[in-house]
């Protein structure tokens, strides 16, 4: 279905952990799949890291942060490129569940 289109062995691979970019990202192209309501017109720009959002995600990611599916590390950062600890996977993907 595309989900992982784009990403290649340096970015995506089975048993590699994953990205916080990466999981919203895989979680947008999901949604797409399932016809849910892409629109997003929030701005990172009051994240003091958002010039490190990846080209790739920056759709995925404005998506996530306005429809609350992700929120910050900190009140000012996202920090795109961290490892998604466990936690973070489940609270995420909860959220997305809610939509």
């Amino acid at each position: 279905n595309g989900i992982t289109t784009g990403l290649d062995a340096a970015h995506f691979a089975p048993g590699k952990a994953v990205t916080r970019q990466e999981l919203v990202t895989f979680l947008y192209r999901f949604a797409e799949v399932m016809d849910y309501d892409r629109t997003a017109t929030t701005d990172l720009s009051a994240y003091t890291d958002a010039a490190s959002v990846s080209a790739w995600a920056k759709d995925a990611l404005t998506w996530a942060v306005q429809k609350g599916i992700v929120t910050g590390m900190t009140e000012t950062t996202l920090v795109p490129g961290a490892n998604a600890t466990r936690a973070q996977v489940a609270t995420i993907m909860q959220r997305y569940a809610g939509l």
